[in-house]
């Protein structure tokens, strides 16, 4: 009542209360406040030096309980779909109809890529695993809309890149798998994240060919860490596809010493060519025995290193008794004459023998020309080939051991004088190899094993070419054979439905 009544007061002498007792008025003006406002509660507050003051009306009514349960992270509603799913709570269509609430959450997205993979891999689906990969993209999109520097958003943005990269590799898209490899270089992260970014990028490089750029990759992981055998490892083959064998040799030989992953026979095979074309012979034998030991090799001379589960006889040379083809192989003999006539126009045709005739590409010949056309590559029918040459094709598709070979080829080879093609080994035990003379020069050799012979015109030899041979054409004029490769007649009918190149 009080303060209704100085009110009254003050509003006469506004101007003399206000300057001498300014406070005074203010909390007189608050007190009329509460009365003349008594149906409403009010909040008073005066900031920690006076000087600001707020009013706030406060409702009347009762209070509605507050809902103390937090509102459930999407990363965590993420996690428990997937466990769900893992857990056969939910079925595939379950999962999906979950995360689709939340369509262009980069979360939502990865997990749902991460149940179609799952899918995939129990139903054995590429169509299910494009849909992952899909759905990776999408979170990869939503993610390069809004970059993250750091946090829980770069993480998942390293994990999605890093899927992506491996699924492409997968399906063998390796181009594509190499975009995301490399994205994921560019992004933020400590020296580890960084390090293990390149060598992931090296692998895809290396896994592409583009030997060069995978050498790059390494030298960066290098950089971070001069010691990571596994850069160390992988950087040595790089070096070996690109003919710098001494190189190869150093880091091959650093990355078997230390590195897990390295202990496979294809490491050791290339450490020791790599010794072996450097010249220095007794290395490259001294890394064959450690791998023999491992049983990595069958022995210091035959180190294939894609092999057949069933043991198999193995010997560097073969007769045509201990084979079941010698119908078919006489067929080929009677008629050689007539393969090598239908073939030998083409070497006085540049064009025909540019477009056909390919320089042989894996890295086999230390100096000089060869260069071979393929009839049959793994089983496939080369068309254009065989449309060229029908006689030769049509005397060879019977021979089905060796048409239908998904681990050989049936080819002819032509090689230049001055040519040596290094000692080497064939990638596995699975299957025999014939020479048939077509056009034979004098000095011109092949060892097999220990054992050197020479090709004849109109004959042939078998061999098994998992063990070391060599090639030496010292004559002065080309060289021409008819290459078969057919199945080991030990190995299994069900083995030869599963293996393939």
């Amino acid at each position: 009542y009080m303060g209704t009544v100085l009110i009254g007061l003050l509003r006469q002498s506004t101007m003399v209360v206000s300057t001498i007792f300014p406070r005074l008025f203010v909390l007189l003006c608050l007190s009329h406040l509460l009365f003349v406002y008594c149906d409403q509660a009010v909040e008073v507050t005066i900031d920690a030096e006076g000087s600001t003051h707020t009013v706030k009306p406060v409702s009347s009514e009762p209070a509605k309980p507050t809902d103390t349960k937090p509102k459930k992270k999407i990363s965590q509603f993420c996690e428990d779909v997937l466990f769900n799913y893992d857990k056969k709570v939910y079925v595939l269509k379950d999962a999906l109809a979950a995360l689709n609430k939340y369509p262009r959450n980069p979360y939502s997205l990865h997990t749902k890529a991460k149940v179609l993979e799952k899918e995939a891999e129990k139903q054995r689906s590429n169509a299910l695993l494009e849909q992952s990969i899909d759905a990776n993209k999408a979170a990869n999109e939503v993610l390069q809309e809004h970059p993250a520097s750091s946090g829980p958003s770069l993480e998942l943005h390293r994990t999605i890149l890093s899927d992506l990269s491996r699924q492409l590799d997968f399906l063998g898209r390796r181009s594509q798998s190499v975009v995301f490899a490399s994205a994921l270089t560019e992004l933020p992260g400590s020296d580890q994240q960084q390090l293990d970014a390149y060598n992931t990028l090296g692998l895809r490089y290396l896994d592409t060919g583009k030997n060069a750029d995978s050498e790059s990759a390494y030298l960066k992981a290098l950089s971070i860490d001069p010691n990571n055998a596994y850069a160390q490892a992988h950087i040595g083959m790089a070096y070996k596809f690109q003919f710098k064998y001494p190189e190869a040799a150093k880091y091959l030989q650093l990355g078997v010493d230390k590195e897990p992953s390295a202990q496979t026979p294809n490491f050791y095979y290339q450490l020791g060519e790599s010794y072996e074309r450097s010249g220095r012979r007794d290395e490259a034998l001294r890394v064959y025995g450690e791998a023999v030991t491992k049983g990595f090799f069958f022995s210091t001379l035959q180190r294939s290193t894609y092999n057949a589960r069933s043991k198999l006889t193995g010997r560097p040379w073969w007769s045509i008794d201990q084979t079941p083809h010698k119908e078919q192989v006489d067929n080929l003999i009677a008629n050689w004459e007539k393969i090598r006539d239908e073939v030998k126009p083409l070497l006085d045709d540049q064009m025909y023998f540019k477009q056909l005739f390919n320089d042989e590409n894996e890295g086999l010949t230390e100096k000089g020309q060869w260069r071979e056309v393929n009839l049959w590559i793994h089983g496939r029918k080369q068309k254009r080939a065989c449309a060229t040459l029908p006689f030769s094709c049509g005397l060879l598709e019977p021979f089905s051991d060796a048409t239908q070979n998904r681990m050989g080829q049936v080819k002819f080879s032509i090689m230049h004088p001055g040519t040596h093609v290094w000692a080497h080994c064939g990638p596995t035990n699975a299957r025999l190899r014939m020479h048939i003379g077509l056009i034979v020069p004098e000095k011109t050799f092949l060892r097999v094993g220990d054992e050197i012979r020479s090709w004849k015109e109109g004959e042939y030899f078998i061999f098994d070419d998992s063990f070391e041979h060599e090639v030496w054409h010292n004559g002065t004029s080309p060289r021409m054979i008819l290459i078969v490769d057919f199945w080991h007649p030990e190995l299994p009918l069900t083995e030869r439905k599963t293996l393939a190149m």
